[in-house]
């Protein structure tokens, strides 16, 4: 996969260094930006989507071991303790491994798009609107290391997989 986004990559760097006005684009360029940004769109989409399933499947999981745990009439002996605090702690690191390597990949294909929309001109002032971009300037950010937005989707997700996991903890370890 990364070598394919590699060369969707070039193939984006190549069309912004063009610096053509959209309407001197051949019919066949403009399609290719139109199904580049669609793509690209769409993928951005299935990673955040992703992102939610993983933190979802973590929190079920915590869960479940709050039911089973809160419902054992009889307690739970030392080791099945150990066992139930290992498998938090495992699920939590492969969880939030998996959030963070779905965020890298968001970076990667959100710079992407702010090509393909920086080759569509959206962010050219008066091109599509009088004294106006389309879009803001600061969604050039997007895709960046700094970029807020995206940080805090992926901080978010982190919080609540830890917030989670210390209450099962805690649960498991009451009882």
């Amino acid at each position: 996969m990364s070598q394919a986004l590699a060369q969707a990559f070039v193939g984006i760097t190549e069309i912004v260094n063009m610096a053509q006005p959209l309407d001197s684009f051949e019919p066949n360029r403009l399609e290719v930006l139109k199904m580049l940004y669609s793509q690209q769109q769409a993928t951005a989409h299935k990673l955040r989507e992703r992102l939610t399933q993983i933190a979802a499947a973590h929190i079920t999981l915590l869960l479940a071991i709050d039911g089973w745990v809160l419902t054992k009439s009889d307690g739970i002996n030392s080791d099945q303790m150990t066992m139930i605090v290992l498998a938090v702690i495992l699920t939590l690191v492969i969880a939030v491994f998996a959030i963070h390597a779905r965020y890298k990949e968001f970076g990667v294909i959100a710079g992407m798009i702010v090509r393909v929309e920086t080759a569509m001109r959206v962010f050219d002032r008066g091109f599509y609107l009088q004294d106006e971009t389309l879009y803001e300037l600061e969604h050039q950010d997007l895709g960046k290391d700094h970029y807020t937005h995206s940080m805090t989707i992926f901080q978010s997700h982190f919080y609540a997989l830890i917030a989670n996991s210390l209450l099962t903890a805690g649960i498991v370890l009451a009882n």
